[in-house]
This record gives C-alpha cells, sequence and structure tokens, in this order.
C-alpha cells in the first residue's frame, strides 16, 4: 500500500517477483491491509477515516481489482487501525473511541460495546484475532479482551441505535511499573496456532510475553524488553561507576550498566524530555546526580542508586527493573515559559546554564549540600 501522492494498492506475487494487481486506492493513509483467511481473493484495507473492501475478480480482460469504500452511515467517522475478514464474510474493525464495529455488504450492521454504552476498550483497538467462535481484540488502553462473536452477531438491534451490548468473557491487563502497555500488535508463538503464548508490541517501548489460555492460574503478562517509545535526545555517561543514561523525548530515564548487560533503571516523569547531563564528581562527589530538561520548562535534578539497581536486577535473573526506589527527585526548578533545551556547566562546575525555546537563558549557582 503506497502512501502519498500515489496511493496505489499493488498485489504482488512475491514467490514470482512480480506484480501482480495494482489499483488507485483512496486518498487517505492507510494503516492496515490484509487478506481473509476464509474468501481466496478478498483484501480488507483500513487506516485515516475510511474502510475499503477489495476483491480480486475474473473478468473477460483478465484478472482486475475492484475496491468498494465503506459507509459508516450514522455512525461517526474514524480512523481505523485493527481490522479482521470474518468466516461468513462480515469483516470487524476497530474505531478510535475504543468500540468494535461490525461490517456487512460495505455498511456497518452494528457497533458493540459494553453494558451501559461503555467503551469495550479506553482507547483504539489495533488488532483482531479469531479462533473457535470467540473474539480477541487488543486494545491501545493495554487490555487484551475476548468475546463471544455469536452473541454480537445472532443480535439484531434497530435500524436507529445499531448498538450491540455485551461483557466481555476475559480480559487481560498488560501493565507493570512503568505504567500500561499501548499495545500496538502481537504474534503467536511459533510451533502451533493453537499455543496460548503470545508476543505483544507496545508503543511505550518494548516486548511481552502474555499467556492467553484464558485460565486464572495462567502466568501474568511479562516484560522481555524495553526501550523508549520515541527518540533519544540526550546520553550522559556516568563520571565514577560503569553507567549511561540515557533521556527519550516521552520523558523516560534510562539507565543501563555493562556489567548486567542491560538496562537496570527506567523512570517516567510528567514531561517530555529536551535534553541530559549527568554532574561530574567534582560537583557531585557521589557521582550520581543528573539534570534532566523539560518540555514543560522545568529543570529536574535526581540522584540515582545505581549499584542498588544493579544488584537488584541480577537478583531477580535480569528482568526487575528499578524505577522510584533508585530514582529520588532532588530539586525541581520552572525556569522557561516554554520548552527547556539545553543544559551546560561551567568549566569550575559551579555555573549550571539552561537555554529554552522562549529564547531566553538561565544561569544557575550549583551548590552541593549532603551527600
Amino acid at each position: 500500500m503506497a502512501g502519498s501522492p500515489d496511493n496505489f494498492f499493488t498485489v504482488w506475487d512475491w514467490k514470482a517477483s512480480r506484480i501482480m494487481l495494482r489499483a488507485k486506492s483512496a486518498g487517505q493513509d492507510v494503516f492496515h491491509a490484509a487478506f481473509s483467511s476464509y474468501m481466496p481473493g478478498h483484501i480488507t484495507s483500513a487506516g485515516s477515516a475510511h474502510v475499503r473492501f477489495w476483491r480480486m475478480a475474473e473478468t473477460f480482460t483478465g484478472l482486475k481489482l475492484e475496491g468498494a469504500q465503506g459507509r459508516f452511515g450514522n455512525t461517526e467517522v474514524t480512523d481505523v487501525i485493527g481490522v479482521l475478514a470474518m468466516p461468513d464474510g462480515k469483516v470487524v474493525s476497530g474505531c478510535e473511541w475504543g468500540n468494535i464495529l461490525v461490517w456487512e455488504a460495505g455498511l456497518i450492521k452494528c457497533e458493540v460495546a459494553k453494558k451501559g454504552r461503555k467503551g469495550c476498550h479506553g482507547a483504539p483497538v489495533a488488532q483482531l484475532e479469531y479462533s473457535n467462535g470467540e473474539l480477541l481484540s487488543l486494545g491501545m488502553d493495554g487490555f487484551v479482551k475476548v468475546w463471544y462473536f455469536e452473541t454480537i452477531d445472532l443480535a439484531d438491534p434497530p435500524d436507529d441505535d445499531r448498538f450491540v451490548e455485551v461483557e466481555p468473557i476475559f480480559e487481560l491487563e498488560v501493565a507493570d511499573e512503568l505504567g500500561p502497555a499501548a499495545l500496538m500488535c502481537m504474534q503467536r508463538r511459533h510451533g502451533g496456532d493453537q499455543g496460548s503464548t503470545w508476543f505483544a508490541q507496545d508503543g511505550g517501548g518494548g516486548l511481552w510475553q502474555l499467556d492467553l489460555s484464558l485460565s486464572a492460574d495462567a502466568p501474568a503478562p511479562r516484560r522481555l524488553f524495553t526501550s523508549h517509545s520515541s527518540g533519544v535526545v540526550g546520553v550522559s555517561a556516568a563520571p565514577l561507576a560503569p553507567g549511561v543514561a540515557t533521556l527519550g523525548k516521552e520523558g523516560r530515564l534510562h539507565l543501563y550498566s555493562p556489567g548486567s548487560l542491560g538496562l537496570v533503571v527506567a523512570r517516567a516523569f510528567p514531561a517530555a524530555g529536551s535534553a541530559l547531563l549527568w554532574l561530574p564528581a567534582s560537583v557531585a562527589a557521589c557521582g550520581s546526580v543528573l539534570v534532566l530538561a523539560c518540555a514543560d520548562g522545568v529543570l529536574r535534578v535526581v540522584a540515582v542508586n545505581l549499584a542498588a539497581a544493579e544488584q537488584q536486577f541480577k537478583q531477580h535473573g535480569g528482568t526487575a527493573l528499578g524505577t522510584a526506589d533508585h530514582v529520588t527527585l532532588l530539586q525541581v526548578a520552572k525556569a522557561h515559559a516554554q520548552a527547556a533545551t539545553a543544559l551546560a556547566l561551567s568549566d569550575s562546575g559551579k555555573v549550571l546554564a539552561s537555554g529554552g525555546a522562549d529564547l531566553n537563558v538561565f544561569l544557575f549557582h550549583v551548590e552541593a549540600k549532603g551527600q
């Protein structure tokens, strides 16, 4: 699926390395496209304010790609990320407000919500899966939920109120001390379609292992990997012990220890990050004080206990991340009216300068207190 300006929809025969079909698509961005697993030659694409249904059809002049735009009718037009073709030809999709839409013949048959018109999810539905009569929805709110599709399919809401209210038969929250995961997609573990182990991508930065056996004693979700979810705006090395700190644009501070071969501390702050400075031992003798410049115009001074975090990391087999216990907020200074974007320390270590998007430079006197 090509983007702007041509927006061509192309079907490839990848084994023969050749283009089979090509057609002009809608002018909007496309987030997802997939073949039907049940009806050969049927494809669904979805994206910015549209869903489009495609069919590879044999005609007198050869194979053609025919597309029909989905019509939202009385439902508010929405961006669509998750979309899935069902065995009976219907298509289910997500929407921006977290409900599930059921499409039939290019029209919305019904909108699925929880009892009391509460949203199925608190954020867009990013992926949908179907197996043995159960519809699984993956939400960017950090929840995986399972629904009986037959209950939804057999409902016959009135034409002027196309809502179906049902409750999920199972739900799993994917979260830890860093907060809920922003689930974007997941893939079943290789080795069979009936396995209950899935791997999920976290838009907040990370990968998770999930057990979807739908049993009460199933293992809790386990974070396998953590990363920044956006650009890294600052990198600074520890002045004494081996270690390095990074600050992400999303506002998360990460500390890495070569001795543990990985990330040992992650701490989220309430504002986006802009710059990072690890104070030298000549200024902070403990060698554990950092200054963060943030998008809210605030400078945050923190102390980190890298040794304790590394010890905890090793005790838990390399899976535990120290957060609040190992990162202490020492001082907050509101300097700039806009984002603080740069930090610099004088050679003497007595003056800290900050620059901001408000075109101001502030000078701070640096004074060590206590340990």
